[in-house]
Formats: C-alpha cells, sequence, structure tokens
C-alpha cells in the first residue's frame, strides 16, 4: 500500500524531474517468462491515459520497450499487476499491491508462473535492497547491498567522494548541484529455468548463485583476476627466473664442491 500510494504521487507530481535530477516517471509495462508461457503484468497507479503519456515521454528519452499504444492495450485488458498466461487470458493466475519501476528494477520470470526475481538496476547506498524473491507475489527473501561486498563502506565512502568533488567545483550551489545518481552494482544477472538457479555478478566481479525459489545464496565465487593478466604474467616471469638463478647456484657449488675433492 505505502509503495502504491508513493508511486500514485510520483505520477501526480510528475514536475519533479529537472534537466540536472531525473526523476523517473511511472507507466504500465510487461515482463515475458523466457518460454513466453507467462506474462508478468505492473500497472502503474495513474488514469489510463496519463499513464500513456508517461510511456510516450520515458521512450522518447530512454527507448523504453513499452510505447503509448502497448500501455493502453495494457489498461484495457489487465484491471491488476500480477502473473497471467500468455494465451490470450485476462484473468491472473495472482496479484500484487504494489508497482514496481522498469527504469528501476529489472525483473525475470520463472517458467514455472511462480517465482519471481527483482533486481534493483542501481543503488543509492549501502542498505538498500538490491534483491527480492516472491513466490506467487508474497516476497520470500531480500538481499541488500551489504551481502555484496567485503567492505561495504566503500560503496558509501564512493558517493560520498562523488559528492564532495562536486561540492570542490560548484562552491556556491546547493540542492540538485550536488545530486549523483545512484550507482550501477552488478553487471551481469540471468535465470536458469532448468536448474531453478539466478546468478549475478557485481560490478567488482565477485559471483553470486541463488536458489531462485526461496533466495538462499548456495554459492560465491570471488572476483575473477580481470585486467591483471600483465601483473601475473609479470610474476610468472620472476618465479621462473628466480628458479632458474636458484638451480644455476646449486649447479655451480656442486661443480666447485667436485672439482676441490678431485
Amino acid at each position: 500500500m505505502k509503495n502504491s500510494l508513493a508511486s500514485l504521487i510520483l505520477c501526480l507530481v510528475t514536475s519533479a524531474a529537472s534537466a540536472k535530477m531525473y526523476v523517473p516517471i511511472p507507466y504500465s509495462y510487461r515482463v515475458f517468462s523466457a518460454d513466453k508461457r507467462f506474462v508478468y503484468v505492473m500497472i502503474a497507479p495513474c488514469p489510463p491515459e496519463s499513464d500513456a503519456g508517461h510511456a510516450d515521454s520515458e521512450a522518447r528519452m530512454h527507448a523504453a520497450a513499452t510505447s503509448a499504444d502497448e500501455v493502453r492495450s495494457l489498461r484495457k485488458k489487465y484491471k491488476q499487476s500480477g502473473m497471467y498466461r500468455n494465451d490470450g487470458s485476462d484473468d491472473p493466475l495472482w496479484t500484487v499491491d504494489w508497482y514496481d519501476d522498469v527504469l528501476k528494477t529489472k525483473v525475470f520470470i520463472a517458467a514455472d508462473g511462480d517465482h519471481v526475481i527483482r533486481t534493483a538496476r542501481y543503488a543509492n547506498g549501502i542498505g538498500d535492497e538490491v534483491v527480492a524473491f516472491f513466490d506467487r507475489g508474497k516476497r520470500v527473501r531480500g538481499h541488500a547491498l551489504s551481502a555484496f561486498f567485503d567492505r561495504p563502506e566503500m560503496f558509501n565512502e564512493r558517493r560520498e567522494k562523488a559528492v564532495q568533488d562536486r561540492k570542490r567545483k560548484n562552491p556556491g550551489g546547493s540542492g540538485s548541484t550536488y545530486y549523483v545518481p545512484p550507482s550501477a552494482w552488478a553487471s551481469d544477472q540471468r535465470l536458469d529455468d532448468e536448474s531453478m538457479r539466478f546468478e549475478l555478478t557485481t560490478v567488482e566481479g565477485a559471483r553470486y548463485t541463488f536458489d531462485a525459489t526461496g533466495g538462499e545464496i548456495v554459492q560465491v565465487e570471488p572476483p575473477e583476476l580481470i585486467g591483471k593478466p600483465i601483473l601475473y604474467y609479470f610474476i610468472a616471469i620472476i618465479v621462473f627466473v628466480s628458479l632458474c638463478g636458484a638451480l644455476a647456484a646449486i649447479g655451480f657449488l656442486r661443480s666447485r664442491r667436485q672439482a676441490s675433492q678431485g
């Protein structure tokens, strides 16, 4: 209910967006399961024509997948947000009473039509929930950004540094002058319908695997050695040269010992 109220206020107060601080405008959209058997529908809490106008505005700015005509079609066919069979039916399998902004979140639909995974495209702070798992519209588990960083404070430190940099460049500014856009935190995400495993890779290179039905983390792979091959080649060369030097020294000492004994 709180999410719906917040979205409604955002729909009505569209003038809050400015050139320096962009505020996304909610609009209705749909997401299909990989096999196209199910469609997850999000209905924005706006009058249909306002909804279509918002989609049209967002499409001009962000090439949004949902056009104004598609929004009108969605609003005409579907009355509630939730999961539907993609067979022309307008009877929901289950419904939800909230709205997720497509420009702020990404949604993955499992092939069983029951499980949904919602991830945040960006994060403002280390305490933000960035991954949530749902079973027929009921939230079963969520994970905050702090779960995916060895030193969570580094995320907030980077954002605070960005704010301070802007203040130094604009000492007389205020408000939106110092606004720092939310930061991306994940570089890759995918859902495997056969194993019901969800994988994501953070911007730091760590890979996490989740049970898509319950949301538990089942495997963590440390950051890959991205962008550092030259360093490791250099280390390998040093080790090789050191080993050769040690073998040469041993051979020299043995030859001198044999010469002295002879």
